[in-house]
């Protein structure tokens, strides 16, 4: 189990709360504290909402109103949120409107710069916390999909690599030589990245202690998993920074592989097109015919990206991962014509069409037509794995032991073949579409195994 509990704070929150005065009305210790410790709960809350969306802290968050009662206590709540509004830590959104969304809030940037994290200093309020997350707990479970990921979010050890992700995300020295003097114009290090990341490490080492899903849960870390209407499973294994996620392995030690899809967003986008094209009964010319068989091939072939990144001298200029990413804002974003807009439908026409066609009421229709396919296959499939083995779905993947990766693979290929019977040729095996690689660190790559190998080389040399 989890020692004490932690929640975040602003550094010198309680001078600031006894300097304004907001804790006069409170004659006793522990209700002095018990205010703080609310305080803070809310201060956690729009941390961890953006940690797992990985948004600043500057970003709104909703947060309903009920659940500030149950937390906070219907005659607490609103004085918090004053509170921490007036002391310019927090902001509420003023566009809110009743009846609509629930009310969202931020963190002031003053706030974001001595944000840090402090114990739960009474512990009654502990004790209600632990007490709603276990209610709550039994709530998400009635959910077999959350039952299964945090069950198998469980199965996950993190390994002391605290290091590893350190190296990644710091960025390289650059030096520039001045009258003889070396200057560091090395750029800086994002500070919410890194923080994150510090988080997520702590959390994750603590649940190394850990073997029930419950215990995940009660985590300081988790948030509660939510399903979107159009199918996308929001959840704490998803949201686990990529180089954290290279330094897990199962509770047994075993590597972790993943099992993806290539091109994921464009290649599901190009499906819905096709199955769009016979729902319709379209006649097909030459020139849709031509597009067709080179979206069936590609789609086989897992190679939509390489193909454009080939074919387009405006995106073979550009990084590889930011060709992706300028690829999949512009099919996602809203309509107007730009220069990338008219190289895609230079390469694939009729698609773009369909893709225009799709966003001009509302460009969010074309990513929920992409998150509506990709449950279709990868949640549905997850729940149809058997439940022994180690699974966890991340968006357009699953994560797998290496022994399990083939029969996985085989079977997303079978049930993307499924949900697009008659749009997908028999003659298409879709081994390009998915692909197998590993995720964890090899024992040679970790920090403890380099460590000994350093100590067996050195041990025998002199000191001096």
């Amino acid at each position: 189990m989890f020692g004490v509990m932690e929640q975040y704070t602003i550094k010198g929150l309680p001078q600031l709360l006894l300097a304004s005065g907001s804790l006069n009305n409170l004659s006793r210790r522990v209700d002095k504290l018990n205010f703080y410790d609310k305080c803070n709960w809310l201060i956690t809350v729009i941390a961890r909402k953006n940690f797992a969306i990985n948004k600043t802290y500057d970003k709104y968050v909703e947060i309903h109103s009920g659940l500030l009662k149950k937390y906070l206590g219907t005659e607490y709540y609103k004085t918090i949120i004053e509170t921490l509004n007036s002391l310019n830590l927090i902001e509420v959104n003023p566009s809110y409107s009743t009846g609509r969304n629930s009310k969202s809030f931020r963190l002031r940037p003053d706030a974001i710069k001595v944000i840090t994290t402090d114990i739960i200093r009474n512990k009654q309020f502990e004790r209600r916390l632990n007490r709603l997350s276990e209610a709550e707990y039994k709530e998400v479970v009635k959910n077999p999909v959350f039952k299964k990921i945090l069950y198998n979010t469980a199965q996950l050890q993190l390994l002391n690599e605290q290091f590893y992700f350190v190296q990644q995300l710091m960025p390289d020295r650059k030096y520039e030589e001045v009258n003889g003097y070396l200057n560091d114009i090395s750029e800086p290090f994002n500070e919410f990245q890194m923080k994150r990341y510090e988080d997520y490490y702590k959390g994750f080492r603590a649940l190394n202690n850990t073997s029930t899903p419950l215990e995940v849960y009660k985590s300081p870390l988790c948030f509660r998993p939510t399903l979107s209407e159009y199918g996308r499973v929001y959840h704490i294994a998803a949201s686990i920074p990529k180089h954290i996620r290279t330094c897990m392995r199962t509770k047994d030690n075993e590597l972790i592989w993943e099992v993806d899809m290539s091109s994921a967003q464009l290649s599901l986008l190009v499906m819905e097109w096709l199955k769009e094209l016979k729902t319709a009964s379209i006649s097909i010319n030459k020139p849709l015919k031509e597009e067709i068989d080179l979206c069936l091939y590609l789609l086989n072939k897992g190679g939509f990206y390489k193909h454009i990144q080939d074919n387009s001298k405006v995106f073979r200029e550009m990084e590889y991962s930011l060709l992706k990413l300028n690829i999949l804002k512009t099919l996602n974003k809203r309509y107007y014509p730009s220069e990338l807009l008219s190289e895609l439908k230079r390469l694939f026409p009729f698609f773009i069409d369909f893709i225009i066609k799709k966003k001009t009421p509302d460009h969010k229709i074309v990513s929920h037509i992409g998150f509506k396919a990709e449950s279709a296959i990868f949640i549905d499939e997850y729940m149809a794995l058997p439940k022994n083995i180690f699974a966890l779905p991340i968006h357009d993947c699953i994560l797998v032991k290496e022994e399990n990766t083939e029969m996985v693979k085989e079977s997303l290929i079978k049930r993307t073949k499924s949900n697009y019977e008659g749009v997908i040729p028999v003659s298409l095996d879709l081994q390009g579409l998915f692909k197998i690689a590993r995720v964890s660190l090899l024992d040679e790559q970790t920090h403890d195994y380099q460590m000994k190998e350093w100590y067996e080389e050195t041990k025998d040399e002199p000191f001096l």
